[in-house]
């Protein structure tokens, strides 16, 4: 019990030395400044990620006959690695870009969740989406709504 209390009281310190980094008044030039994203090159680092991880994923799951939470978590760790590198062209107008696929990603899988934990709830059993899947699913519908919105502009210029 002592170690799972020291070990809370360590993440919450760090939680709150990271909310302070991140609300930290911050210099007009630095808000004006582009996003600081990994390079083009991560973008397909992050894409044989994903693909080996599932891969793995589901041989795992066939061989051994459990729920690979550790499969999803790593292919969270390359759907970031995809969102978070620069594209060819990065300007303000992919960072606006950005900000609303993420907006609406955001939305959309919060919604997908209470609305699977409500019909779990009906029919009476566990709630079945973990934080997870969760994140996975917010990760895949921003790249998703990111490339669509991206593949539109390019289609009417």
């Amino acid at each position: 019990m002592e170690t799972e209390s020291i070990l809370l009281g360590i993440a919450a310190a760090l939680f709150i030395l990271v909310a302070g980094w991140i609300f930290k008044d911050k210099s007009e030039s630095y808000v004006f400044k582009t996003l600081n994203l990994l390079p083009r090159w991560m973008k397909y680092v992050g894409l044989i990620w994903v693909i080996l991880s599932v891969i793995l994923s589901i041989i795992f799951d066939f061989m051994f006959d459990v729920n690979n939470i550790l499969g999803i978590q790593s292919a969270n760790i390359g759907l970031l690695v995809i969102c978070f590198s620069k594209d060819r062209v990065e300007d303000e107008m992919t960072n606006n870009l950005r900000l609303k696929s993420f907006y609406k990603s955001a939305i959309l899988g919060f919604a997908f969740m209470m609305i699977m934990d409500f019909v779990e709830l009906l029919l009476g059993g566990e709630s079945f989406m973990s934080s997870y899947v969760l994140v996975a699913i917010i990760l895949s519908m921003y790249l998703f709504t990111f490339y669509a919105i991206k593949s539109k502009i390019r289609s009417a210029e």
